[in-house]
């Protein structure tokens, strides 16, 4: 077993099987790592995925991506009893403010912590 720490998405799809996704220290999404690069659940998975650079420019790639997802720039505060990442969520609810979101089970490989999936497991 080999844990490899990197910001590099392109670098974890050749290295790794599975893949674990952090925002401050919190998962925030974890799975198969061919399944969470081309199925994202959780918002920032969804922009640091949209960060890539295609390897092929003229090649439409990842369409599951909404294209108006964009990263906001609020000011950010740490709130230990919510959403680490509420602040900077294009897709942020009341909730995410107020509590931790639970971990949903996607399938049996595949989990994600938001709010947006709290109700379709």
């Amino acid at each position: 077993s080999c844990i490899f720490i990197t910001h590099d998405l392109s670098s974890a799809y050749y290295l790794g099987e599975d893949l674990i996704i952090l925002y401050r220290g919190r998962i925030a999404e974890r799975g198969k790592t061919d399944e969470i690069l081309n199925t994202p659940y959780h918002p920032y998975t969804k922009l640091l995925i949209r960060a890539l650079l295609p390897p092929d420019p003229d090649k439409k790639i990842l369409t599951s991506l909404e294209s108006d997802i964009r990263l906001r720039e609020d000011v950010v505060s740490y709130r230990e009893n919510s959403c680490l990442f509420v602040d900077r969520c294009p897709s942020s609810m009341d909730i995410c403010r107020r509590e931790n979101p639970p971990v949903i089970s996607v399938n049996e490989d595949h989990e994600v912590r938001c709010f947006l999936y709290a109700n379709k497991s």
